[in-house]
């Protein structure tokens, strides 16, 4: 019930990751990004949390069937079988439209890769008539397929969990780096620094032993699909964007 809980509780405040991922096209990001990060977070998590608090009253732990008739389960107890429906279809709606904003948030990083010279150019195109990245769009489907045809639910979700949670302590370990690169410190502003950053990367390290320790092999391959990247790089693409970053350098000094 534990990892479960830890699995379930990234997804819905996972949009803080996302968001980031769409600066490129969000009007004065300084201002934005950081009043939709604090305020999108802080209003899901009452949310969520308190939506789990109902569910718990409503349907106890030792009740509980399987975590995906959750809901529906709370909705017969206030409703009836009518409630059980409701609520699975309230279940549906959401889902859709957290995959709404993944369709529009994961395929920037293909995009972002591809015009950065360490992914195939083809996929940095934009749509000429709507100006979106068509391609990356196109390549998330079909990796997203793949997913869904490859495994189960929780199979996937293992998989995947396991690698974002990895990355996000990367992310977060920056700070300290940068903070100690870049003069302008503000830059890099971070509240209760660097104590915050610490508890988090604690909290990491205690959901990653979670993670492995329940779903092992999804864990190893996830990281094993993501290693794999790095030959990849260095056979096909570092030459070319070497050779891209000498082009634009002799241009500029001639």
């Amino acid at each position: 019930l534990i990892v479960t809980g830890v699995q379930t509780c990234a997804l819905p405040i996972s949009g803080w990751w996302d968001l980031g991922k769409l600066a490129g096209e969000v009007k004065n990001p300084g201002r934005t990004l950081p009043l939709a990060l604090a305020y999108g977070v802080i209003i899901i998590m009452i949310v969520y949390v308190l939506t789990s608090f109902a569910f718990v009253y409503l349907v106890p732990l030792d009740q509980v069937t399987s975590g995906e008739t959750f809901a529906a389960q709370a909705g017969e107890v206030l409703f009836g079988r009518a409630g059980g429906l409701i609520f699975s279809l309230v279940v549906v709606v959401a889902v859709l439209g957290s995959l709404a904003a993944v369709v529009m948030s994961a395929p920037r990083v293909y995009f972002a890769m591809a015009r950065d010279g360490v992914f195939f150019p083809s996929v940095a195109a934009l749509h000429k008539h709507f100006e979106t990245p068509a391609r990356a769009i196109a390549l998330q489907a079909v990796l997203a397929s793949v997913l869904v045809i490859a495994g189960s639910f929780n199979e996937i979700l293992s998989y995947f969990v396991f690698v974002v949670v990895v990355f996000i302590a990367f992310t977060v370990a920056a700070l300290f780096k940068f903070r100690r690169k870049d003069s302008d410190s503000v830059r890099y502003l971070t509240p209760g620094y660097p104590v915050t950053p610490v508890v988090f990367l604690i909290m990491i390290v205690f959901m990653l032993v979670l993670l492995g320790g329940n779903n092992p092999k999804q864990a190893f391959l996830g990281v094993a699909v993501v290693a794999l990247g790095l030959p990849v790089y260095l056979l096909v693409f570092r030459n070319k964007r070497l050779g891209a970053a000498g082009r634009v350098e002799r241009g500029s000094t001639q």
